[in-house]
């Protein structure tokens, strides 16, 4: 059993005993709404009742592209220890097609059977000598309706949005963001059984408070929120090629507040109309507007995700390389073209056919390493790029496109690599120049501001813009049909002063093949 889940049950066996909730104070929805919703009862009249002295049910709902999918464990309380490792095992390696109504691997413990069911019922996992039953099913509805849906099979009452928070959790599932929820009968048998089976002094001081009702007596929320959602990530994008571009249409931030915006994300693809190489878009309800700049068209903030329109030349970059860039964005590993393929779904409107994708992933536990500041050039590697560090500048975990990020004090210095459709030095400058408040260059001033500079066996274009305010040092390299940019931004002050250390880094790049 791993640390997280024993510390959860040790602390969630206080809850079971709790059947009523303070009102008051703010909290944050988690109900997964999908279009189309089907009756919960469904999936429940497909189950073949509780086992025998059923006093627990443990549920994980794990949203998918296209659905939702349930795991519960029902039985008796007193049996839950012994359930430990299957549920460990249903953490690590559960998987899902999210087109159909296959489970595509699931490690089942020695001694505990998967069956196949039908309908809504995936299958079911028993073991001999046991009355606990585990069932895997797929289908629609709220989080909070299908919590009450199980807590009638319980014989209790039904909870509230606020209650929900307080028995939930969230959880990485084999990668995925799920959602943690564990219900008791209310004669209170279960919290008892559980709190024999754990240490129930952890992360409660029951001195002070040894039998109170209130789920937040006993607990400090701002040093150990239990109750709170931590932040998951998640992308939807929709994307089409329109009149010789290809349109982005992308959503990124909270996966809780990607899913709430399922409804509306959709809306707003499918309100766009194009003339020529412009579009024009109807604006949800609630999504406030932030402007666009260089590729970006317009962007939105959507109750903290960030909404952003992109147009390209149609074919930037093969469907798969595209993907796997989203899916690192978020810190998942890249995927198949098959499993790409699978996940890919198709928003239509009018003439125009947009593929569309949900991609989400559970918060990792935070890490704030230190910048590993350089008191000296030193050389550093960073994804199979090396290079000389100058003085001051401090390493940070590269990720997503960045295959180099590095810092100097509020400069922002990274590399990147893009496909053919990205070359040009003209374009780019625009779109850079764009970003520091400066209008295009002309011929005649690109040549003044740029330069040839050694790279990697090569040569690379280097240009400086100074705005303003912000400032840019960039140099772009062309090799075979991959176009690299190293760039700097950052005020215009510290721009100039770290001009020649700019400089002194990019002719000391080596790419992966590069000349030595």
């Amino acid at each position: 059993m791993n640390v997280f889940i024993q510390r959860f049950f040790i602390f969630i066996s206080a809850l079971l005993l709790v059947t009523s909730c303070k009102e008051g104070g703010e909290f944050r929805t988690i109900d997964v709404q999908l279009d189309k919703v089907e009756v919960a009862e469904k999936v429940e009249a497909t189950m073949k009742g509780l086992p025998e002295g059923t006093n627990l049910i443990l549920g994980m709902v794990i949203p998918t592209s296209s659905s939702q999918w349930f795991v519960k464990l029902a039985g008796p309380s007193s049996e839950f220890s012994q359930a430990k490792e299957l549920l460990d095992q249903i953490i690590e390696t559960i998987d899902f097609d999210d087109y159909s109504v296959e489970v595509v691997k699931l490690d089942v413990p020695e001694g505990w059977v998967q069956t196949r069911e039908k309908g809504f019922l995936h299958s079911s996992i028993t073991k001999e000598g046991l009355t606990t039953r585990v069932t895997i099913s797929k289908a629609s509805g709220t989080v909070l309706d299908n919590v009450n849906r199980w807590n009638r099979q319980l014989g209790n009452g039904p909870i509230d949005q606020r209650q929900l928070m307080q028995l939930s959790k969230t959880q990485t599932i084999n990668g995925r963001f799920g959602i943690l929820v564990v219900l008791a009968k209310h004669d209170g048998s279960a919290g008892k059984q559980l709190q024999q089976s754990a240490d129930p002094h952890a992360g409660h001081d029951h001195a002070k408070n040894p039998h109170t009702n209130d789920p937040h007596a006993g607990h400090d929320h701002a040093k150990n929120p239990h109750g709170a959602m931590p932040a998951a990530k998640g992308i939807r994008i929709a994307f089409a090629d329109v009149n010789g571009q290809t349109w982005y249409i992308k959503l990124m931030g909270d996966a809780n507040v990607l899913i709430k915006e399922k409804a509306n994300f959709e809306a707003f693809v499918k309100s766009f109309t194009y003339e020529g190489q412009t579009a024009k878009w109807q604006t949800p309800q609630g999504w406030k507007e932030l402007g666009g700049s260089g590729m970006v068209k317009a962007s939105f903030d959507v109750s903290g995700a960030k909404a952003t329109i992109v147009n390209l030349p149609a074919g930037s970059g093969d469907l798969v390389s595209n993907v796997n860039r989203w899916r690192r964005q978020i810190g998942l590993a890249a995927a198949s073209p098959v499993d790409i393929q699978k996940s890919m779904q198709k928003i239509e409107s009018g003439a125009t056919k947009y593929t569309y994708l949900f991609l989400s992933k559970a918060a990792a536990p935070a890490k704030t390493p230190a910048p590993q500041t350089q008191t000296q050039s030193a050389e550093s590697i960073q994804s199979g790029i090396s290079f000389k560090l100058p003085k001051g500048w401090a390493l940070v975990d590269a990720s997503g496109m960045r295959k180099v990020n590095l810092k100097s004090g509020d400069i922002s210095i990274t590399g990147i690599s893009l496909g053919e459709a990205a070359k040009g030095l003209v374009k780019n400058v625009e779109r850079w120049s764009g970003q520091v408040g400066m209008s295009n260059p002309t011929s005649d001033q690109l040549k003044e501001i740029s330069e040839k500079l050694p790279f990697s066996g090569g040569e690379a274009d280097y240009v400086i813009l100074k705005g303003a305010e912000q400032s840019i040092l960039a140099a772009i390299h062309e090799q075979g049909s991959t176009v690299w940019f190293f760039k700097a931004i950052g005020t215009t002050a510290e721009i100039v002063k770290q001009e020649e250390n700019f400089k002194a880094f990019v002719k000391s790049v080596k790419l992966p093949g590069g000349a030595q």
